[in-house]
């Protein structure tokens, strides 16, 4: 099971690498089209690129591999021979139809008319068009991949001049965050509505683990989470911490002492979340940790959608504020400001119920709670790679993008929307997801939204 765990983590950081690569590639690509001015042909989009074998490379390497279906039919050999093709070129099929290799006198030529002559090979091309057109629009006998291609296999928008292709540049800058294994720390303890109850811990289950985590620390000092996230914490300031949280938090949960627990909360209570399906029994084992460690924090932690051991986050004490200055409050009410045990147990907090708070440099001129402040969380949370090219990351790993970058993705979505309608639902999301996080305000009757169903939104809670 530790060997299977771990070639996944390695094949996971591989695929994680990988992108970075091929971003970096298609980035210096891109700046050297727009550097030479030309959109179209080899030396525009159509020019080729070097993919990594971990990630754009095995994603096509499997389609490539059909197109030998018609390549090595024997028909097509003579075709070849026939038309005098270079025997060291490669077949270009594109989804248009379209098929081609370089002849003898390096020229690229056409061989659709010679194929169309063959019945059989035509119904092999329009079955592997089909292919194509999942694979970037191409496909070839060799590994080579093109910039145009590159750019539709990972979701983002072909540029039509070269002020989109800048934007795109831009975008291409943006830091790509490494997902976290387990998903989110608070899985277990979602609320009902969002999940089925079956998967989420009932108030018997919850008074186990307590009593199990009490038992645990009998023959220790200190509280559960800082007896499992002490060793890691030596030598390490909270700024230090607040920039390796995620990855302190997956630390912990390799460590014996925390998988030991883990087991004594899985044999106890038998209980298997969304992981239900996997054999390993890890994901709920290590869902059952972070429970142990939230529950540890404050055994009443849903009771308060926006506070901790008293402590709301969302009173008016707090409105207008910075963001710097409110996490610092709720690192006191964790163990104390600025301490690195404080700084972790606050970012496993709010991963879930403040998420927004976690994002990097937020300028301490932005007041807390403020429209801005939401904007700049909304656009990370809802852009989607189908819409914008940036990958949907879970709550813990907001953090790792910088106020800045959010701030840009969000004035580029609104650049982009050319139609009111869609303009107006994105205004209409950040006006939503800010409301709720005001919703104590909001339930004392001080909004004013003029939108029926943004009042109906922000009554329900949705």
């Amino acid at each position: 099971m530790n060997t299977t765990r771990s070639f996944s983590e390695l094949q996971r950081f591989r695929r994680y690498v990988g992108k970075l690569n091929d971003r970096h590639t298609l980035h210096r690509g891109l700046s050297q089209v727009i550097d030479d001015g030309n959109l179209h042909g080899p030396e525009g989009l159509e020019r080729i690129m070097t993919a990594d074998p971990d990630a754009l490379l095995a994603v096509v390497k499997g389609a490539y591999s059909l197109l030998h279906r018609l390549t090595d039919a024997p028909d097509f050999l003579k075709v070849r021979t026939r038309e005098r093709i270079d025997p060291d070129s490669h077949v270009l099929l594109s989804a248009s139809g379209n098929i081609g290799a370089f002849g003898l006198d390096g020229i690229w030529k056409s061989l659709s008319e010679a194929v169309a002559e063959h019945d059989h090979l035509v119904q092999l091309k329009r079955a592997l068009m089909k292919v194509a057109a999942n694979t970037g629009g191409q496909l070839r006998t060799n590994d080579i991949v093109g910039l145009a291609q590159a750019l539709k296999l990972y979701q983002l928008p072909l540029p039509s001049t070269l002020e989109d292709a800048r934007t795109l540049l831009q975008r291409l800058e943006i830091p790509l965050p490494l997902p976290s294994g387990p998903g989110p720390y608070w899985r277990a303890l979602t609320s009902v509505g969002a999940q089925p109850s079956a998967w989420t811990l009932s108030p018997f289950e919850r008074e186990q683990i307590l009593a199990i985590s009490t038992e645990f620390m009998a023959d220790r000092t200190g509280t559960l989470f800082g007896y499992l996230c002490q060793p890691l914490l030596d030598g390490k300031s909270a700024a230090d911490v607040r920039a390796e949280a995620d990855y302190l938090m997956m630390r912990l949960l390799a460590s014996p002492t925390a998988q030991q627990l883990g087991q004594t909360l899985a044999d106890a209570l038998h209980w298997h979340g969304v992981h239900a399906a996997d054999s390993s029994e890890s994901g709920s084992r290590n869902a059952l940790i972070f429970a142990a460690l939230i529950l540890s924090l404050d055994p009443q932690c849903d009771a308060q959608r926006t506070g901790i051991n008293y402590l709301d986050w969302h009173a008016d004490y707090y409105w207008g504020e910075s963001v710097s200055w409110v996490r610092n409050h709720i690192e006191t009410a964790l163990g104390g400001a600025g301490e690195p045990l404080a700084a972790l147990a606050t970012h496993l907090i709010l991963s879930e119920k403040s998420p927004h708070m976690l994002v990097r440099d937020i300028p301490d001129e932005t007041p807390y709670l403020s429209s801005h402040t939401w904007v700049l969380f909304w656009p990370t949370a809802w852009m989607s790679p189908r819409r914008h090219g940036i990958p949907r990351t879970p709550p813990s790993n907001i953090r790792k993008w910088p106020s800045a970058f959010i701030c840009w993705g969000a004035s580029t979505a609104r650049r982009r929307y050319r139609h009111p309608p869609a303009l107006d639902a994105f205004r209409l999301g950040s006006l939503r997801t800010w409301g709720l996080a005001g919703r104590p305000r909001i339930d004392r009757g001080e909004h004013r939204c003029a939108d029926p169903s943004v009042r109906q939104r922000l009554a329900r809670g949705d």
